[in-house]
């Protein structure tokens, strides 16, 4: 998705965002930390990771016109976990979904960022091992209904260059 398609999306009808913060949200990733993001997303942490920027609004990447500003990953946990989870209130089975989302997307970085890099005209792969990953967590659909299966984690992915 392009900055401005990735950031619509995820605004429209207030289905990651509440009031002037994400509610349900972190920050993961290498190249989050090293950017200070840490915690809770905040709205305005949110539109500058969109738009590729750091947190003092400097372009992180070659800006672009309709470049890729991250890629969006919906984690479900199965309908038997959910209900489970949800339904039974058993807090078990949320953290091991919650833990299973964080392997995968650590596994991601470690194994499927890659880089562009252009030396001398040749244009190679580069695997970073970096990434900035903002995870949603809701129990709800975009019609303020629950799923099927559900609770989703989303992680939205803005893979960065090797700093």
């Amino acid at each position: 998705m392009n900055a401005k398609a990735l950031e619509t999306y995820h605004s429209k009808d207030n289905y990651y965002s509440q009031g002037d913060g994400l509610e349900n949200s972190q920050w993961q990733g290498q190249f989050s930390e090293h950017q200070g993001l840490t915690g809770s997303i905040t709205t305005e942490q949110w539109q500058q990771a969109c738009n590729g920027k750091d947190n003092n609004n400097q372009p992180l990447r070659r800006q672009q016109k309709n470049s890729r500003a991250g890629w969006d990953i919906t984690l479900s946990a199965s309908k038997s976990a959910s209900l489970k989870a949800l339904v039974d209130q058993d807090p078990k089975v949320l953290a091991a979904h919650r833990q299973a989302v964080n392997e995968t997307v650590s596994y991601i970085e470690d194994h499927c960022i890659f880089a562009q890099v252009k030396q001398q005209g040749k244009v190679t792969s580069e695997q970073t091992k970096q990434g900035q990953f903002a995870l949603f967590e809701h129990d709800d659909n975009r019609n303020q209904e629950p799923p099927a299966t559900y609770p989703y984690r989303h992680p939205q992915s803005n893979p960065m260059r090797r700093w």
